[in-house]
């Protein structure tokens, strides 16, 4: 009997069409980053801040030189609220009419609300954190003068869930498929899975034929797993 012969095939590893298996390179970034600023410009007296300092919710970063809108809060009010007493003692003796009376009490209710609105103003003088986080970079030094909305400092919260990847154009169908899902592995936890899902992703490549991808982890152990 002949023997059998022997033909070499091609052989493929099929997976199911609702799987696809690929990896990519990314980072964890900041949920929340805030680049803060003052509301009022003028001289920085002190900055209370370094650069990596942690810091809770509302406290004091930079603070501007309040003096010049105390006088000015001041050379508004005081002379109004001193003429209206006067005028009051005045009155009592009728040694004044009393639509005088009126002109000089309406410019005292002006002024009084000029310095009730000054004392926010002079409250933005003290720049603060809006939430607990780390600065992340300081961008002025003491006895520096800064303009309204110039940046003073940039404030990070350092736990996050957000995980962003670039991943090259022609694969952008593959983020369209229904029942997507990712698994997150970070180099500090090597044998830990974390789950994610997709949170947003660029239509359209912008540079280098690549898209930018932000995923979001699922909830984990957060006093276990430091991210």
């Amino acid at each position: 009997a002949s023997a059998p012969v022997v033909r070499p095939v091609k052989v493929y590893r099929v997976e199911p069409l609702g799987a696809v298996d690929k990896d990519f390179a990314g980072m964890s970034t900041a949920d929340s980053v805030s680049n803060l600023a003052f509301r009022v410009s003028g001289q920085i007296i002190k900055v209370y801040v370094q650069d990596g300092q942690t810091v809770r919710q509302g406290a004091i970063i930079a603070e501007i030189d309040p003096r010049e809108y105390r006088l000015q809060m001041e050379a508004t009010f005081l002379p109004a609220r001193s003429q209206m007493a006067r005028n009051k003692r005045l009155l009592d003796r009728q040694a004044i009419s009393r639509q005088d009376y009126e002109i000089a009490d309406a410019a005292y209710v002006r002024a009084r609300s000029a310095y009730n609105n000054s004392q926010s103003i002079l409250a933005d003088t003290k720049l603060r954190a809006p939430f607990s986080g780390a600065i992340e970079k300081m961008f002025v030094d003491n006895f520096q003068r800064v303009q309204v909305g110039e940046p003073v400092a940039r404030l990070v919260d350092p736990l996050t869930r957000t995980v962003k990847y670039t991943m090259p154009e022609t694969a952008l169908q593959m983020l369209k498929m229904p029942g997507l899902s990712f698994t997150v592995w970070f180099d500090a936890y090597q044998n830990t899975p974390f789950p994610a899902r997709l949170k947003e992703y660029m239509k359209r490549s912008t540079q280098a034929a690549a898209i930018s991808v932000a995923l979001t982890l699922e909830p984990f152990d957060e006093k276990r797993y430091d991210i």
